[in-house]
């Protein structure tokens, strides 16, 4: 029966994947969260046992909540029909791009407020992980310290740093927005937006990375391909993924030495090859393996009807200690005995152990209609450079949410990106039209000499935006 439920859901993925949303996998949350699940579901294959009752369960929730989340999404695509406005904004090859003084201001202040946060953050917390990893592999020296308990005290100690707050900032914020910036650097190659990436980016990485989390890091990567595949020409698109895929590789391995857990030193191609496997094992089979041990758990818990784990989990929010261990905690607890630590269960997990069965087939129709709804109104607006960033951030946001309840989606920036899409375009309506520029991005000829010579008669139409003169474009 197992083999027969696994070919099933493999089926019904991959025809949702390559029929019902085929050409339409660009920033649209669905297709990229049935991925993720389909990923999700095979490295949970192996860990089940068919003698075990919650495991045959747990197999047929996770494929009802997959049918279920289809059958929304189609049932919203009848319902807010958009293939043709899909097809049409895609197609656009004109990508606006915000140059108004008030947005300027409005992300000037924004990174900076960033940094100063980021600063002050790990100033309070005494250490950074990733500059001490980085100063022992310089001297060549073993770490001498315990990475997992700073880890931890880095966000979970005897002392309150709110860490969920500054992710806002370390996680979402900053990085998004050098984003922005590098894109908008390539499309117009306006050099101070490349003088501000190439200062702040290192500034970026020892932030995102700093606290031994490599979960936010992987979310930034693929959230800046995403931005960049959808605004970007051709070849620089292939330029920059290609470079941003080895930073990618490069520090997720190097922060995965850090952590030290199974590898201290690396001496010879085994231990490079054991830390690719570590960082793999991060994806296919650490967050499945306590799936599996949580819904054997939850299988034999009484159902809360959204006063358990939710509700105490969106008191966590609040700014404070929650002095009551969450579901996460309490099955690290039973798994390694010790609290310190988390092994969350899937969001189909969460979902039963609120409300049984109903409760995950209901949120998963709901999150079908959701996703479309999120897809269509992108495509039902103006194809800008700003809109293109804040809608890859919630691409990814939902997409990528398999672990945890919806208190998972606050603290990964759900929220933070919906306030900075609100602030953007108050910025732009309070500017006008006037500080944008029309740029082409489709075509192979970039950098062409007539394409230079277009965006210069642009530039100069709109009044010389960058405070350029005739003959100054580079």
């Amino acid at each position: 029966m197992i083999a027969a439920v696994s070919c099933s859901y493999i089926a019904i993925a991959l025809w949702y994947l390559f029929g019902i949303t085929r050409g339409r996998w660009t920033f649209n949350p669905a297709p990229l969260f049935v991925l993720q699940q389909l990923a999700f579901f095979l490295g949970l294959l192996p860990l089940l046992d068919p003698a075990i009752e919650a495991d045959n369960v747990h197999l047929y929730m996770c494929f009802g909540a997959l049918c279920m989340f289809i059958a929304g999404n189609v049932f919203c695509q009848i319902a807010l029909p958009n293939a043709r406005a899909s097809r049409s904004f895609w197609a656009a090859s004109i990508c606006r791009v915000e140059t108004m003084r008030r947005f300027n201001v409005l992300i000037g202040s924004i990174i900076s407020v960033s940094v100063v946060v980021c600063f002050a953050y790990y100033k309070a917390v005494g250490y950074n992980l990733f500059l001490m990893g980085i100063a022992s592999v310089i001297i060549g020296r073993v770490q001498q310290y315990d990475v997992s308990t700073l880890r931890l005290n880095a966000y979970a100690g005897s002392q309150y740093f709110a860490p969920g707050y500054v992710n806002q900032f370390k996680n979402v914020l900053f990085p998004l927005l050098l984003s922005y910036l590098f894109a908008r650097y390539i499309l117009l190659r306006r050099r101070t937006d490349l003088f501000i990436v190439i200062a702040l980016f290192p500034l970026c990485l020892v932030f995102i990375l700093g606290t031994g989390q490599r979960g936010p890091f992987f979310l930034a990567c693929i959230t800046t391909v995403l931005f960049f595949m959808a605004c970007l020409p051709r070849k620089s698109k292939r330029i920059v993924i290609a470079m941003i895929s080895v930073l990618f590789f490069m520090f997720m391995l190097l922060s995965t030495f850090i952590l030290g857990r199974t590898v201290t030193s690396v001496q010879s191609k085994g231990d490079v090859a054991t830390l690719v496997t570590e960082v793999g094992d991060r994806f296919s089979t650490v967050n499945q393996e306590s799936a599996v041990f949580g819904f054997q758990y939850i299988y034999e818990q009484p159902l809360h009807y959204g006063l358990g784990e939710w509700v105490y989990a969106f008191k966590g929010l609040i700014p404070g200690h929650e002095e009551r261990l969450s579901l996460s905690e309490e099955l690290f607890r039973l798994s390694y005995g010790t609290a310190r630590g988390t092994a969350p269960v899937s969001i189909w997990g969460e979902a039963w152990y609120e409300f049984g069965i109903g409760g995950v087939l209901g949120l998963a129709f709901c999150l079908g209609i959701l996703y479309h709804a999120v897809y269509a109104r992108l495509c039902r607006g103006e194809k800008t450079l700003g809109r293109l960033l804040t809608y890859a951030g919630l691409t990814v946001i939902l997409g990528m949410w398999g672990i945890g309840g919806p208190e998972a989606l606050f603290n990964t920036g759900l929220i933070t990106v919906l306030m900075l899409m609100v602030l953007l375009e108050a910025s732009v309506k309070l500017s006008g039209s006037r500080g944008f520029v029309n740029v082409p991005v489709g075509g192979r000829r970039w950098f062409s000499p007539s394409q230079r010579r277009q965006k210069r008669i642009d530039l100069e139409r709109q009044g010389s935006v960058y405070g350029v003169g005739r003959g100054e474009m580079r």
